[in-house]
């Protein structure tokens, strides 16, 4: 049942080297805009306060929740780092694992550990929200190491909490996800509470105030940022914002929609049955505080694709005590199997470790690299040059890299405004789901497209995109006499005919 050195070591292998690959192959397609503010950043020595890359939002205040880490990605940038950068960001998402593959030895954990590590190679790249898994992980073992079992609070180790203040701090200059570490230190409080509260019928004060009071000093550190208290409001307006719920993929759930046949599908497959069987089978064994946490965060990840990885590193050390307990429970009658018994579970086990670890190998082939615009942005860079006036509708996913590569030309929309709303009530977001990711009629298009004087629009190219949407909208201005300035396989420039 026990999981060899050796074999750990080779598992440890294989998932850091699947997730260099992946951090160097992709990517993200916020990272231009992340790299130019890292650079004013360091060149003005002050956060962003107000939209500057746009015309549709321009001026609209913005909280740049990620701004200490756009400050080191762009001073690695800037000293031709980039190797480096994507070797820092693979370590970070790899140190939870370093724990697991140390601690976890039986082979059921082993292959909780593959389909964690495949969940978590298709969300990393050299992106900021990489270090906020590291950071839950952290706050994660803190208050289980403090929280333990339940055992009697005065045996409990204060230091273990003390630290988390300091923690805080430091997530919250980094990325807004802290606020999921708030959560999970609330269901580790609230069900400590609980579980002391339920035999006695009377809940026990003692070491209630230390454990409240770092919770409040917690919660307080984060307003030590250069926005202060509006990092929270931009938290809360991201959670309610209706365009981010149901038109930004990773805010939609996993399980809806048509699934396909991919290492990411079995991996949350494999994770969740893990799960599922061992709650429903052990939760009266399994540490409660443990228990809450991983169903809690199962539920934000039902909810929310982006909470796949938080989930993953809730779920895994549940998962591991899990199946600690049938070892426990199969180990007397293991013995009295038949020899023909224990060579199928062997050889089963064996298969099931090599294809848990092959979804690790594939991952990284299985993921298309992002396409961007690059000769279009030539083009319009060109154009720019030649004295043109270009107001651009251009594609939501290639915002960031506009912003980075053709900074004279203002966008429509990027990844940083599904939620911005202008005081007039003005959404760029709004008009770009209406013009692309809704049913809408060619007047209404035509309406929105007047409304912001669009002359210039940058989609996919429709050879190959199969967004229905973009190609109705190309096909619609083609009709209308709009002139193809540029095309290749990735993207698509019309240009409004002059006196239209």
């Amino acid at each position: 049942m026990t999981a060899s050195k050796r074999f750990r070591i080779l598992a440890g292998i294989l998932i850091f080297f699947a997730f260099l690959v992946v951090t160097a192959k992709l990517v993200d397609p916020d990272f231009y805009w992340h790299l130019r503010d890292g650079e004013t950043i360091l060149s003005t020595h002050a956060v962003p306060r107000v939209d500057a890359y746009s015309f549709t939002m321009s001026g609209i205040p913005w909280v740049d929740h990620e701004w200490l880490i756009e400050g080191f990605i762009a001073w690695m940038w800037d000293h031709n780092l980039n190797a480096a950068l994507a070797a820092i960001f693979a370590i970070v998402a790899f140190i939870p694992f370093v724990i697991w593959l140390r601690r976890y030895r039986t082979w059921p954990a082993l292959w909780a550990i593959a389909a964690a590590a495949t969940l978590f190679a298709c969300f990393i790249s050299v992106r900021p929200q990489v270090f906020s898994y590291l950071f839950f992980f952290i706050v994660y073992e803190l208050l289980s190491r403090y929280y333990g079992d339940g055992r009697d609070r005065g045996t409990r180790k204060k230091r273990y909490l003390a630290v988390l203040p300091i923690v805080f701090f430091l997530w919250a200059n980094i990325h807004a996800e802290f606020f999921s570490g708030l959560v999970l230190f609330g269901i580790f409080l609230v069900t400590d509470i609980v579980v002391t509260a339920w035999p006695k019928k009377k809940i026990d004060w003692s070491g209630m105030p230390f454990s409240f009071g770092i919770f409040l000093v917690s919660a307080i550190v984060p307003l030590l940022n250069p926005y202060g208290a509006g990092l929270y409001g931009e938290i809360f307006r991201v959670m309610f914002s209706g365009n981010t719920m149901r038109y930004i993929q990773e805010w939609k759930s996993p399980f809806a929609g048509q699934a396909t046949f991919s290492p990411l599908t079995i991996a949350i497959a494999a994770l969740v049955s893990f799960f599922i069987l061992i709650v429903i089978k052990y939760y009266k064994r399994i540490t409660p505080t443990a228990l809450a946490a991983g169903v809690i965060f199962f539920a934000l990840f039902a909810k929310a694709t982006r909470m796949g990885p938080l989930f993953a590193i809730a779920a895994v050390p549940l998962i591991a005590e899990g199946f600690g307990y049938v070892h426990a429970d199969l180990s007397p009658r293991w013995h009295l199997a038949s020899r023909r018994t224990k060579r199928i579970f062997l050889w089963l086990g064996i298969a099931v470790s090599i294809a848990a670890f092959c979804l690790i190998t594939i991952t990284p082939a299985t993921l298309a690299a992002t396409q961007y615009p690059v000769g279009a942005t030539v083009f319009l860079n060109a154009e720019v040059a030649q004295g043109k006036n270009i107001i651009l509708l251009n594609n939501y996913d290639w915002g960031g890299y506009l912003i980075w590569n053709a900074p004279e030309i203002k966008i429509f929309v990027d990844g940083r405004m599904p939620h911005w709303i202008a005081p007039n009530g003005t959404s760029a977001m709004g008009d770009y789901i209406r013009l692309l990711l809704s049913p809408v009629d060619a007047e209404g298009r035509q309406i929105i497209l007047d409304k912001w004087s669009i002359n210039t629009v940058l989609l996919p190219s429709p050879a190959t995109d199969n967004n229905a949407a973009d190609d109705g909208l190309v096909n619609q201005l083609t009709a209308a006499g709009w002139i193809t300035g540029y095309q290749d396989s990735v993207a698509i420039v019309l240009q409004r005919p002059a006196g239209q």
